[in-house]
């Protein structure tokens, strides 16, 4: 069976408070983010691989031996969907750990990473939930579009306008591979 995996990191609970507090605030029934089966977070890579190649995934990744890493909420994210209009998150710095961070994780799943069946919406988590041309497009196009110098580190909050953010700087601990759900979203942890 093939899955739509995510390598992710998790932010602290501060920040985790603040991007459900600015989704709840988003009058958008597209991505209810919360603790459970919608994870904020911040995605390095993504793909779709073998149910079989997961315990390989994580094992490369614990290689990495990630401990921490300290990042800055810089901006705000904005995206414009012809599908669902303005996506917005917290814009990330992309310095030069993360950037390396980035890479790395990108490098393991391009070794396991599967052509995706655009009929196969069974890939991602809950698929009877999910908007599969959108969702399996944006995750066929990770790698060209949106890794090694177009990789713009965000946490997606929603669709809508979340307004001007301040600076906020903070340590993230938690480096993980996650099934994506709805709207890409972290539906599972898997590691």
């Amino acid at each position: 069976m093939k899955k739509a995996l995510d390598i992710v990191i998790l932010p602290p609970e501060n920040i985790m408070e603040l991007t459900l507090k600015l989704n709840a605030a988003l009058a958008q029934p597209v991505l209810k983010l919360n603790r459970h089966n919608a994870l904020p977070h911040l995605t390095l890579a993504m793909a779709v691989v073998e149910e079989s190649s997961e315990q390989n995934i994580l094992a490369e990744l614990k290689k990495l031996n990630f401990l921490s890493i300290d990042l800055v909420i810089d901006h705000t994210f904005y995206n414009q969907s012809a599908h669902h209009g303005l996506i917005s998150g917290l814009g990330i710095q992309r310095s030069e750990a993360l950037y390396q961070l980035h890479l790395q994780a990108s490098a393991i799943l391009e070794k396991y990473s599967l052509p995706i069946d655009e009929n196969d919406a069974s890939i991602f988590l809950n698929s009877e939930k999910i908007d599969y041309p959108k969702s399996a497009s944006w995750v066929r196009d990770f790698q060209a579009k949106h890794s090694y110098e177009n990789f713009d580190p965000h946490i997606t909050i929603g669709v809508g306008d979340i307004g001007k953010l301040e600076t906020i700087s903070f340590e993230a601990t938690e480096l993980l591979l996650c099934h994506l759900g709805v709207f890409c979203s972290c539906a599972k942890v898997l590691g």
